[in-house]
């Protein structure tokens, strides 16, 4: 929150005040004509209302900094009321009670004092007790004290912009909220955008900063805020033009059994999927509603224990309507219904054994006769194209997010694209990007980038890829060293 630091002199009533900004300037000092003390001769004599008047323009929605300021604000207040105008909602902060609280035993705690204790200088100059109960005088030292303990505060919390580097955005660094603050909105904007379009078409965004310039940092505060609403799925750079689209679902699916809280974002993805379906249905079931209260208490244990029948008959009603939502809005055919199916008995387990064997199937391996069995899935045929097999995968997730909320697809760390010998599997990125774009609906697609390494991008690719990728250009500008 911004702030002033604010001095007050007079009593009952105002004789004067001055107002120091959030960068220690001084941009108000004003006396008031109506005080006995003030005589008609000083500089900036004002009436007291058009006095009070200004100090509430330049005061409103910021913290109000002060020495002692239960005395400041005793004075205001009675100066409001003389004044006939109503005392306005203000926010204080009071550097006495924070130095007695951070800094105990000291003999003082006077602007005079703790000055010189902890070598507080104006102009270069120590506090001078002859000077003071100048409104200018005290505020500029109350600036500086002020400074003196948000910066010990600070020393007690992880610093923000240390060298811990940010490799993934599951991760959980140290953040500063107003860094970025307006690119993080506009990220959020961009999926409301999405979410409100009725077509639910996908977007693009690039983020492009300088190396360390806190790209993927931001990618973290994204997931921080949106991990327990949105899918969010990180894919670092490809490394085999052949594979392209089996190796950004391979990445898709490792981001999807990350944990948030009790479940994976797959569990989450499913249960807001199957709770949207049932609740445009008039002919629920007992079992419906019983699934309902279960999942409402993000309690999937109440569906019943691990190999019991109980669970069986409701994990098959789960599938069931799921699959009905399926065939309805798009088709019978193709990989998209066992991908379903492999959802949804992923989800069915508690066992880190199963869920790892379904993540597998997921994935595409083939497993053997008695790990099938296991899952209750039918293995894939050796001929099965990865390449097509992942797309329909990733296609159908982004389906299954229309009925939840749009997913976070990042792709960082793609540097390398550029070197000459990769030259091959940056055409095979752009045209997998473009793949994407069609088939996936609901989906924010980010692409984190060297400013240079964008420009040679747009190079390589054709209008219709780089068209799509920045429909939103979001640039990072390193903060100062300051």
């Amino acid at each position: 929150m911004d702030f002033v630091v604010l001095d007050t002199e007079g009593k009952p009533e105002l004789s004067e005040l001055a107002i120091v900004d959030s960068h220690g300037r001084v941009i108000y000092e004003g006396l008031s004509r109506d005080h006995p003390n003030n005589s008609s001769h000083l500089p900036n004599l004002k009436s007291l209302k058009i006095l009070l008047e200004e100090f509430s323009n330049i005061v409103q929605g910021k913290k109000i900094v002060c020495h002692y300021a239960e005395h400041d604000i005793e004075v205001l207040k009675s100066s409001f009321r003389k004044a006939g105008l109503k005392f306005p909602n203000l926010e204080f902060d009071c550097t006495c009670i924070r130095a007695k609280n951070s800094w105990l035993g000291l003999e003082s705690y006077s602007l005079e004092y703790l000055s010189k204790y902890f070598n507080l200088r104006v102009n270069n100059r120590y506090f001078i007790r002859d000077m003071a109960h100048s409104a200018r005088y005290d505020a500029e030292f109350t600036y500086y004290l002020y400074r003196k303990l948000m910066i010990d505060q600070l020393k007690d919390q992880p610093n923000p912009f240390s060298g811990s580097r940010v490799d993934t955005p599951f991760q959980n660094h140290p953040d500063y909220f107003d860094t970025y603050h307006q690119q993080f909105v506009t990220l959020e904007s961009i999926l409301k955008d999405i979410k409100l379009d009725p077509n639910h078409q996908s977007k693009g965004a690039v983020v492009i900063g300088e190396p360390g310039s806190g790209k993927t940092h931001l990618m973290m505060r994204l997931a921080q805020a949106r991990l327990s609403s949105n899918r969010l799925l990180f894919i670092r750079q490809p490394n085999h033009p052949s594979s392209v689209l089996y190796h950004i679902y391979s990445r898709i699916l490792e981001s999807l059994v990350e944990r948030v809280g009790s479940f994976t974002q797959l569990d989450y993805l499913i249960i807001n999927s199957f709770h949207k379906i049932v609740a445009n249905l008039s002919n629920l079931t007992q079992k419906d509603q019983d699934i309902i209260k279960a999942l409402k208490d993000d309690n999937i244990n109440a569906l019943g224990g691990e190999g019991t029948y109980t669970k069986l008959v409701y994990w098959q009603q789960i599938q069931k309507r799921i699959n009905e939502w399926w065939v309805k809005n798009y088709s019978a055919g193709g990989f998209a219904p066992s991908i379903l199916k492999g959802i949804v008995n992923y989800c069915s387990y508690t066992k880190p054994e199963l869920k790892d064997l379904a993540t597998r199937w997921l994935a595409g391996q083939a497993l053997s006769d008695e790990e099938v069995e296991k899952v209750g899935l039918p293995n894939w045929r050796e001929e099965l194209s990865l390449e097509a097999f992942s797309l329909e995968a990733i296609s159908v997730l982004g389906k299954l997010s229309t009925l939840d909320e749009p997913l976070i697809i990042i792709f960082d760390q793609l540097e390398g694209l550029g070197l000459p010998h990769n030259k091959e599997i940056l055409e095979n990125f752009g045209e997998t990007i473009k793949e994407i774009f069609t088939h996936v609906p609901n989906s924010l697609i980010i692409l984190n980038m060297f400013p240079e390494r964008w420009e040679d991008f747009k190079t390589k690719f054709n209008n219709s890829i780089t068209d799509r990728l920045s429909q939103y250009q979001i640039h990072l500008q390193r903060p100062q060293e300051e």
